[in-house]
């Protein structure tokens, strides 16, 4: 499974890059915005696992990001679920490594994502939780075309749900 953008591919992150997943995942700065803070070691070697066998069972997980140009990695992009009044939904979610924000990547990533869902897995509705405040976030939110729906508390936390449809306008390329 690959997924490419213009400038973009994602792929599921190989057995061997666990170690590339916790830096990325235990970065206080890539993390400031997770619910969860920055990730322990055994965390992240568990939600590395998870992540594994989400995208074997269902097709799909969040995936390693590079740039085509040198093959950079530049972080993860993809799909997982959640729970939402008592139904499983899926959600896009990303992060990247700071050195390749400010680029578009995520809006690219994302709304590589977006596709996927829509055409690879047939979604009719997809979801993103954000933090007000993340302000990034909210831009690739913005640029992929979702509605904000409404917003609440997470672990203390306020949270923006937004939704992008399958009717809604395209996602970026």
């Amino acid at each position: 499974m690959r997924i490419e953008t213009k400038r973009l591919y994602l792929r599921p992150f190989a057995s061997d890059e666990g170690d590339r997943f916790h830096d990325l995942l235990s970065n206080e700065v890539v993390m400031k915005f997770s619910l969860a803070g920055p990730l322990t070691r055994n965390r992240s070697e568990s939600l590395f696992q998870e992540f594994q066998q989400l995208q074997r069972e269902r097709g799909f997980s969040p995936w390693a990001a590079f740039r085509k140009e040198r093959n950079v990695f530049i972080g993860l992009c993809g799909i997982q679920e959640f729970v939402i009044e008592e139904k499983k939904e899926l959600e896009v979610t990303f992060r990247l490594l700071p050195e390749h924000w400010g680029n578009g990547y995520g809006s690219e990533a994302a709304g590589g994502s977006y596709r996927f869902a829509f055409e690879e897995l047939g979604a009719e509705i997809v979801f993103s939780a954000i933090e007000p405040a993340n302000t990034h976030a909210m831009r690739v939110a913005e640029e992929n075309g979702l509605e904000r729906l409404s917003d609440t508390r997470i672990h203390g936390k306020v949270v923006a749900f937004f939704a992008k449809r399958k009717s809604s306008k395209s996602t970026r390329k």
